[in-house]
């Protein structure tokens, strides 16, 4: 018995506390997002998705965005949302999307946003050498 680790008399009792709200733990899921309900608010996230072979739902901008970006080529099917500064709030809210992307400090503040998104990622750079962060709202 000397190979297993002393368990104290606080942490058994702790455990034995805490152990009626286990059965709760197996109702947990993971959130469903539909790829083909995707809004993206700033044009690098439109190239990313592109890239990763999913088409948006709804790009901001999008006769901008044929006209400055040649590649990857925006799809035909893709529903503009407005500006990318001011994006036309009542129609995502019709949209309904399952997922929205956009930049930070550009465009409306995530708070704006909180009343139309059910689930959302802000994709934002701190300066040139840092990673990519996601930040996800509930």
């Amino acid at each position: 018995m000397s190979g297993l680790p002393l368990i104290s008399r606080r942490r058994l009792l702790t455990a034995m506390a805490l152990s009626p709200l286990l059965w709760q733990m197996n109702t947990a899921h993971a959130a469903v997002i539909d790829p083909n309900r995707i809004v993206a608010l700033e044009w690098l996230p439109v190239e990313l998705l592109l890239a990763l072979g999913i088409v948006p739902y709804g790009v901001a901008d999008t006769i901008n965005y044929r006209l400055w970006v040649s590649e990857p080529p925006l799809p035909d099917s893709v529903i503009d949302v407005g500006l990318r500064t001011e994006p036309n709030l009542e129609l995502l809210t019709e949209m309904k999307p399952s997922f929205m992307v956009w930049s930070a400090g550009y465009g409306p503040s995530p708070e704006m946003l909180r009343h139309v998104l059910r689930r959302g990622a802000d994709l934002t750079s701190a300066t040139a050498n840092s990673h990519w962060r996601w930040r996800v709202n509930h």
